[in-house]
């Protein structure tokens, strides 16, 4: 009785994982993606490098053309794709207005007013941008 609460406790959680450690895993992959992307749009200033954001899919766009959707037709750790856990993903401006879209300039600011604090909310975490570009964990 002792070893099946054991496997209970330690084994059976790794194996179904949580709503919490799914939204924790997306907010990471989120900040690695995102610094990725400002890095390319300093690094390559004649480049149109932005993230395109819906409900479930933060992925550049198609031709890395801002006026296209995002694709799924890049590397793994540039598509961050919620659909399978369940979690979505809300965007807040300063104004609290949503946005579908975030591009970094040449020096790594967001084109989005971001005066106060831009967020991307994921379940219960948040990336957030500031104006100076910072890409930071948030709540």
């Amino acid at each position: 009785m002792v070893l099946i609460g054991v496997l209970a406790v330690t084994v059976v959680p790794r194996f179904l994982g949580s709503a919490a450690e799914d939204a924790y895993m997306l907010r990471d992959r989120t900040l690695a993606m995102m610094r990725a992307i400002q890095l390319e749009s300093m690094h390559n200033v004649n480049s149109s490098n932005c993230v395109k954001i819906s409900s479930t899919l933060i992925a550049p766009p198609a031709g890395r053309d801002c006026a296209n959707a995002a694709s799924t037709a890049f590397d793994d750790y540039l598509v961050i794709d919620s659909s399978a856990s369940g979690i979505t993903f809300t965007t807040t401006n300063n104004q609290g207005v949503n946005f579908t879209s975030l591009a970094f300039d040449s020096w790594g600011k967001p084109n989005v007013d971001c005066s106060a604090t831009c967020k991307v909310a994921i379940a219960n975490q948040a990336v957030c941008v500031s104006a100076e570009g910072l890409i930071y964990a948030c709540n």
